[in-house]
């Protein structure tokens, strides 16, 4: 077994300057690491920590030995705006909430909101039409703010049963400088006290402070358990559970981080999976019109068989994974591709460098749905495709995100063509989730025929 300072990583001044490019441009800090140092690399910063870009690396600490590597320190940050929800908990605390939450999020209970999806699609796709028809032909829009609004308004509806209106500006607004400040913190690893008057800290104080006020607001509000429409939502469900969990029941505080955490990590995960979807079609007419022809019989009511859209989905995932980015810390001494591991350490896998190692996907910077047909990618090598994390902590919301995004995506393309604005270039930016800072901008035209 080789030493912890056998591994190989930056060294002295060396650490400064990747710490500098983790934070101005992680991706390409995350290739450089990969490129000159390998699979494993050792940075020494003021805590141990380790970026591990091989699927075993993955595999072990998110799955076969997760029991051995929490959340740890390093994720400490986000609990200054999600609180001790889902993504941050441990132990017990998250068992329980995973249990009570996670019966709102089966693939059967989400069968439930596909008409509140469709309603919200066919509001936006009534707007283009008018705008189009205003200009008398194609109109531009940024599609990454499109998205950002459609799936912030079905958050809000499918969890509140109600259009959260201006409250969701002010959560668009700032969840941008929030995440900005937090993978500052995260990437190194260095976060002063909160009670000290700091930019960052005001910033961050502020802003939860407006984001608590949207959530304990509707709390408060939540006397009539059902919406409009007559049916259950989200939270009306959860209070109910948990009113049946007796002297187990979650706290008000643990009902409001579950639902923060919901609320905000809910939408843009989705959002940003189809802003690169969109961008990775509008450069290859061929796959695009593979997806039309499969949209021919499209039903967003059935999305059960196996289809070209799913391929799109999960390509467009391998590419641009919406969670870029996960961190555990070791519980216990332990082993990595031969090196030990001391507790304490953390571990950084990349979503984004090993599902483009050419070495796990055939010619990885091309866009090929075809590749994931009737194929299972969290099969074919565990570790080297993990979008949405693996194991016991795999994101609860996936199967919702990926519904939605399926919905989405298959019924605007059936009624609109959407092509990239000439020379504009859009930047992939890793943050929490893989954000597109410059947005997407589109022209897009009503579809004469599918």
């Amino acid at each position: 077994m080789k030493k912890t300072n056998d591994i190989p990583g930056p060294k002295r001044l060396g650490i400064f300057s990747c710490i500098r490019n983790l934070v101005s441009d992680s991706w390409a800090e995350q290739k450089r690491l990969h490129k000159k140092y390998g699979d494993i690399v050792y940075l020494k910063y003021p805590q141990k920590v380790i970026f591990g870009f091989h699927p075993e690396i993955v595999n072990y600490i998110l799955k076969e030995n997760s029991k051995n590597f929490k959340k740890g320190k390093r994720f400490q940050p986000l609990s200054s705006l999600l609180g001790n929800g889902l993504v941050i908990s441990e132990g017990d605390i998250w068992k329980k909430s995973r249990r009570i939450v996670g019966n709102e999020f089966n693939p059967k209970a989400i069968k439930r909101f596909v008409p509140l999806f469709l309603e919200e699609i066919q509001e936006m796709i009534e707007t283009w039409k008018k705008k189009c028809e205003r200009e008398g032909g194609p109109i531009e829009v940024d599609i990454n703010k499109e998205m950002m609004t459609l799936t912030y308004k079905i958050i809000g509806k499918a969890l509140f049963g109600k259009f959260l209106g201006h409250q969701a500006d002010i959560i668009q607004t700032h969840l941008g400088e929030a995440t900005d400040i937090i993978i500052k913190r995260i990437m190194t690893g260095v976060s002063l006290p909160k009670i000290l008057p700091t930019p960052d800290n005001l910033a961050i104080k502020r802003i939860n402070n407006e984001f608590e006020q949207i959530v304990y607001g509707i709390l408060d509000e939540k006397e009539n358990p059902l919406d409009e429409n007559g049916s259950a939502n989200v939270l009306s469900k959860l209070m109910a559970a948990n009113r049946k969990e007796g002297k187990l029941a979650l706290s008000r505080k643990q009902m409001r981080d579950e639902i923060m955490t919901l609320m905000l990590a809910g939408h843009e995960t989705t959002s940003n999976l189809l802003t690169w979807t969109f961008y990775l079609l509008s450069k290859s007419l061929d796959k695009e019109k593979n997806l039309l022809n499969d949209l021919e019989n499209f039903d967003p009511e059935n999305l059960e068989e196996k289809t070209y859209l799913d391929a799109v989905i999960l390509e467009s995932m391998r590419i641009f994974p919406p969670v870029p980015l996960l961190s555990r810390e070791s519980i216990e001494e332990d082993v990595l591709l031969g090196y030990k591991i001391p507790k304490g350490t953390t571990v950084f896998v990349a979503a984004m460098i090993t599902q483009n190692d050419p070495r796990f996907f055939e010619s990885p910077e091309t866009f090929s749905p075809e590749r994931f047909l009737d194929k299972d990618p969290y099969q074919n090598r565990p570790g080297s495709y993990f979008p949405f994390g693996l194991g016991t902590r795999r994101c609860i919301g996936e199967e919702f995100a990926l519904t939605e995004a399926k919905i989405i995506l298959g019924t605007l393309f059936k009624n609109f063509h959407f092509s990239l604005r000439p020379g504009f270039v859009p930047k992939p930016v890793p943050s929490i989730t893989l954000q597109a800072k410059t947005g997407l901008l589109m022209n897009i035209k009503p579809r004469t025929k599918v």
